[in-house]
């Protein structure tokens, strides 16, 4: 089964490359994308006189990961967490898994995957066949 188009017009035609993140991405760690966070450290600022902040605040405290960090008052309703350098950030890194990307044709009938040396001759073929046809 093809995958469904997104063309409206029968005419109209698309070639793309797609590198989807669900299939083409894996979960990497800081060291590996050499996140600043984890090169350099980090702090975040909490405003614990609201709800959200007084939340954050207790998970930060709570450690669950159990990450280095120090605590500072800023003021009365705020305090920076500050996290020295070579420690997993909070962010979710991923990198390219080395899988080729989709080579695409999309057409109203429907959407075709090609190999990657096929597709660029495919495409020139599609161009020349319609080079000078008006609408």
């Amino acid at each position: 089964m093809r995958p469904k188009s997104t063309m409206q017009h029968p005419s109209l035609q698309r070639f793309r490359v797609a590198i989807p993140a669900a299939t083409h991405r894996s979960k990497a760690s800081c060291e590996d994308v050499d996140c600043t966070h984890y090169l350099n450290g980090w702090s975040m600022v909490v405003d614990i006189g609201a709800a959200l902040g007084e939340a954050q605040a207790r998970y930060l405290r709570l450690n669950p990961r159990k990450l280095d960090f120090s605590e500072r008052k800023k003021s009365q309703y705020e305090v920076e967490f500050v996290y020295p350098p070579g420690q997993q950030c909070f962010r979710e890194h991923t990198v390219l898994n080395g899988r080729e990307p989709y080579y695409l044709h999309e057409t109203a009938d429907g959407c075709r995957i090609h190999r990657a040396d096929d597709f660029i001759e495919h495409a020139k073929e599609e161009i020349h066949k319609n080079v000078g046809k008006e609408e």
